[in-house]
């Protein structure tokens, strides 16, 4: 699959040359498990970044990988593509990452459902006993209306289903289908994750992640 090379809309992720603290230890353990799956890695310093090769492909398959802060993801630290600024995996997910890169090392990321993906990440981390998945509902289907199209992330619990899509003129995470259809959860995606919780009276964890 192809990549625009913009990376997610709205957004500046590529990589900057500030060194966040959290990434070294990140890329170093990135680096390691890529190295178990027999590729060539180097751990760059400066700028910081994962330079990976496979030692038997050509010499073209080369892919950079940084770790920052995702905008979209109240901040949490993610690996990037840095060559097309998409993201590959929370930092937190380093068998993920690994698994992602080993796959084809040369082939840039692509995160085909942009900020559908981040509350995906989110829903996992604070209500994982649910069923989510995310989803592309082209102009085609059977499902009507503007808010029916396009990218969604798909949640059932117990008997409950609802879709939410990400609104580009409301800048928040919507209901896309069910009794609150086009109502806002939030621009942020641990609270839109709390309201699908709420929602599908479903527990929620606290966030795993979060200081204190």
């Amino acid at each position: 699959m192809g990549s625009s090379g913009a990376g997610e809309a709205g957004t500046s992720e590529r990589f900057d040359g500030t060194e966040h603290p959290h990434a070294y230890p990140k890329l170093y353990e990135l680096m390691n498990a890529l190295r178990r799956r027999r590729l060539s890695v180097e751990l760059r310093a400066s700028p910081l970044a994962v330079i990976v090769t496979r030692p038997d492909g050509p010499a073209e398959a080369v892919r950079t990988v940084t770790c920052k802060p995702r905008v979209t993801d109240a901040e949490r630290m993610w690996f990037f593509d840095d060559a097309t600024g998409e993201p590959i995996a929370e930092a937190e997910h380093i068998i993920e990452a690994a698994v992602i890169i080993a796959g084809d090392p040369g082939k840039p990321a692509v995160t085909p459902y942009g900020p559908m993906d981040a509350l995906y990440a989110a829903v996992r981390r604070r209500i994982p006993q649910i069923n989510a998945r995310c989803e592309s509902v082209p102009q085609t289907s059977w499902l009507e209306g503007a808010k029916a199209t396009g990218n969604h992330l798909h949640v059932s619990y117990q008997g409950e289903k609802r879709r939410i899509s990400w609104d580009d003129d409301a800048e928040s995470y919507v209901w896309s289908t069910g009794p609150d259809t086009g109502g806002r959860l939030s621009v942020d995606v641990e609270q839109a994750a709390e309201r699908i919780a709420w929602a599908l009276g479903a527990p929620i964890s606290a966030d795993p992640t979060a200081e204190g």
